[in-house]
């Protein structure tokens, strides 16, 4: 177990890019020190998603619609619904658009965090088109004629 002194000292042995005034240099690293101390590393089990039994696991937000709740659910078990809304939305999981969109708040490992966030960051192609074509849509209803 790490004290709060040695804490400090290694603090005090790093450079950083802002500079501590000499005089509050103790009273400043002391209460970081303490703040560090009292952090709680994250939990560890079993993910939502997958079920793999990890040290590690981040909660994380998402709306996702009801087959893939009801899909995460059974394979993961252990998800608590925070809220339903009825609203237009695409789904955080499988990406597809939705009109009932449920507030989950899953514990996931590393493994699938990252592909969560490589399913956002290239999203699929057929998504793409639907977005467009719901986009010209709106156009069109806003403008109350042909689209722009």
């Amino acid at each position: 177990m790490v004290t709060i002194s040695e804490v400090q000292d290694y603090m005090r042995t790093k450079e950083s890019d802002d500079p501590i005034p000499i005089k509050s240099v103790s009273r400043v690293t002391r209460s970081l020190a303490e703040s560090i101390k009292a952090t709680t590393p994250l939990d560890g089990g079993r993910c939502n998603f997958c079920s793999r039994h990890t040290t590690r696991l981040v909660p994380v937000t998402m709306n996702v619609c009801l087959s893939c709740a009801k899909k995460l659910m059974t394979t993961g078990g252990g998800i608590k619904i925070i809220k339903t809304e009825q609203k237009e939305f695409y789904c955080d999981y499988c990406l597809s658009r939705g009109f009932k969109a449920i507030y989950i708040n899953p514990q996931i490992c590393g493994y699938c965090a990252k592909r969560i966030g490589r399913t956002h960051k290239f999203q699929r192609p057929d998504m793409k088109r639907e977005q467009q074509k719901q986009e010209k849509r709106k156009q069109v209803y806003k403008t109350g004629g042909q689209p722009r």
